[in-house]
């Protein structure tokens, strides 16, 4: 397999971007490439995706997994996934082949399903001189858990492409990027280059980039009907795509499609270093304190906010705070910036809040940003805040019956008012959320305010079932939140409307958080329902948890089923002791 250099050619004015290499003619070819549909689909989307590609009439279509939403119960209701799905491939009329993604297999029945109705997972075809190989990766996150069956698998796929001029690979985690992420080398990568594979295509994360490591071409492709990231912000690759492909003897040209978008896109238009430099400046240019919001207010508060230039360049803007929908009041409301490369700038804002009724929705601050030549994203960030509760201090045990009428809970509710989960307004209806303790138990109560409990969602019935997917309040737990003390292990427990919990234990290591399923607390759980609400009582020996301090941390959010919308206490829910609000003792 004779390879020259790669080049890029600019083509029609930079719209788009030609990687040729020398080599011997034959029959040309177009295929269309697509990118996630699941993931909380629009289906409208991808009706209009495939409508354009039948219009440029390609020979085939790749798709690279995640066409149907999947995790369904049983084969039948997987097979009705599938029948939509290739329906509406089969409708172009043009051939499709599909790399599976973890919405398309996820267990060994939703595996037999997909070789059923769409073929083996892993396989290879040839056109004219061209090999396309699908790898399945589907149900292994990074290559290091890729099994060896499927190394081998490839390990002997990959000794045939010296025979093809152009060599494909097609799979659905893009490994590739995780490990440029990580800074360390990457198992396919080494094999690919070894074998000269050319181009390799990648979905999963929902945004579009491309990137070329040792003369290989790899691309993320984006949505393409995928409801997840699409549209959030464009210069990141959050935009729906899909790919077109022309083999032409010794070339092969690839543009970038947005679907009702005349004009094509350059493949580089969202390139993996812009990404990177894209999410540098978002987390490190505009740096802001935790505004503390006490229990019983009001907030007043003088924080400095630093805005720093990462890049080589000079940059003058300004940064300006969205306050005119919310409760509270922030001086000076804006500032005109001018940083010298790597300079940095700090600003004091005070803020302040006459009624926590009012916390939400929170300000917002927003600076335009040139993170690289040509390349500026809007930074946008909601105020961030520290909230503190009221740890109650139970005096006698309280009764569990779902009914709240013990003393403990005619107290102010430990955990009130919430709020949207980026800091907005929620569509949720009011919740209340009540932390005591004793010297042995913890005690948790919740009133779920729900106009039309009738229409709760209340599937799950096993202990650690599917209770997030039923209406249902989220708890996060850390027992030991004084300063410097060790944080890093904490507990989640979530309850649906009918007193059915999963519980876990989480620990944090090197910034990832490492969820043990197999842990299950002493819960004693007790539901009740009212006209227009639900309501949860739960107790658990403090025991269970391990070494317990005098401040805890926590959070809470809520998930409403009938409005598919979720309320946070503390903004936002993350799976990070660091970001939980206070929660101290009553004295």
């Amino acid at each position: 397999m004779l390879r020259s250099g790669v080049r890029t050619i600019p083509f029609l004015a930079g719209l788009l971007s030609i990687v040729a290499i020398a080599t011997a003619r034959n029959e040309p070819f177009t295929f269309a490439v697509l990118g996630d549909r699941a993931g909380d689909a629009q289906p409208e989307v991808f009706h209009q995706i495939l409508a354009e590609i039948a219009l440029f009439n390609p020979d085939f279509i790749i798709c690279t997994g995640n066409l149907i939403q999947g995790y369904a119960a049983d084969a039948a209701a997987t097979n009705a996934q599938w029948d939509t799905i290739t329906g509406q491939l089969r409708s172009t009329g043009i051939p499709y082949f599909v790399a599976p993604g973890n919405h398309d297999i996820w267990n060994p029945a939703s595996e037999s399903v997909f070789t059923k109705r769409v073929g083996r997972p892993a396989h290879t075809f040839k056109r004219g001189n061209s090999i396309f190989i699908f790898l399945d990766n589907s149900r292994w996150p990074v290559d290091e858990s890729l099994p060896l069956t499927e190394q081998r698998w490839l390990d002997k796929e990959l000794t045939q492409t010296r025979k093809y001029r152009h060599a494909f690979v097609l799979m659905h985690r893009p490994y590739w990027r995780y490990a440029l992420d990580r800074g360390r080398t990457e198992l396919l990568h080494g094999k690919f280059k070894a074998s000269g594979i050319d181009y390799v295509f990648t979905g999963s994360d929902r945004f579009y980039c491309s990137h070329t490591w040792d003369s290989i071409h790899y691309f993320q492709v984006g949505p393409s009907g995928s409801r997840t990231m699409a549209g959030d912000d464009p210069g990141a690759g959050e935009f729906q795509n899909y790919l077109l492909c022309r083999v032409s003897g010794d070339t092969v040209r690839v543009i970038a499609r947005e679907p009702g978008r005349d004009e094509p896109l350059p493949v580089d238009t969202v390139t993996y270093e812009s990404i990177r430099a894209l999410e540098t400046a978002k987390k490190q240019a505009v740096a802001l304190g935790a505004v503390p919001v006490p229990y019983a207010g009001p907030v007043a508060a003088s924080l400095p906010l630093t805005v720093r230039n990462v890049t080589a360049m000079a940059m003058t803007d300004k940064l300006s705070w969205s306050d005119s929908l919310t409760a509270w009041r922030i001086a000076p409301r804006e500032i005109t910036f001018s940083i010298s490369p790597q300079g940095h700038i700090a600003q004091a804002f005070e803020f302040n809040l006459t009624n926590l009724n009012s916390l939400y929705p929170l300000p917002v601050f927003s600076a335009p940003y040139e993170y690289a030549p040509g390349r500026k994203t809007a930074i946008s960030r909601s105020l961030p805040i520290r909230r503190e509760a009221a740890l109650i201090r139970a005096t006698t045990q309280p009764v569990l019956d779902g009914r709240l009428t013990d003393g403990c809970w005619k107290a102010e509710p430990t955990l009130r008012t919430f709020g949207g989960r980026s800091g907005g307004v929620s569509a949720v209806e009011p919740t209340a959320v009540w932390v005591a303790r004793d010297d042995t138990l913890l005690y948790i109560a919740a009133r779920c305010t729900d106009s039309r409990s009738a229409e709760l969602k209340t599937d799950a019935t096993a202990r650690d079932g599917k209770v997030s997917e039923d209406d249902n309040l989220d708890l996060l737990l850390s027992f030991n939140a004084v300063p410097g003390a060790d944080t890093a292990t904490y507990y989640q427990v979530v309850v649906n409307s009918s007193g059915t919990i999963a519980d876990r234990i989480c620990r944090l290591a090197d910034g990832d958080s490492l969820e043990d399923d197999s842990w299950n607390g002493s819960w004693q759980v007790a539901a009740g329902k009212g006209a227009d609400y639900w309501a949860v009582e739960m107790s658990c020996p403090l025991s269970d948890f391990g070494n317990v301090g005098p401040s805890w941390g926590v959070n809470a959010s809520r998930f409403q089923s009938r409005t598919k919308d979720v309320a946070v206490w503390q903004v936002p829910f993350e799976h990070n002791p660091a970001g939980f609000g206070l929660l101290k003792p009553t004295k």
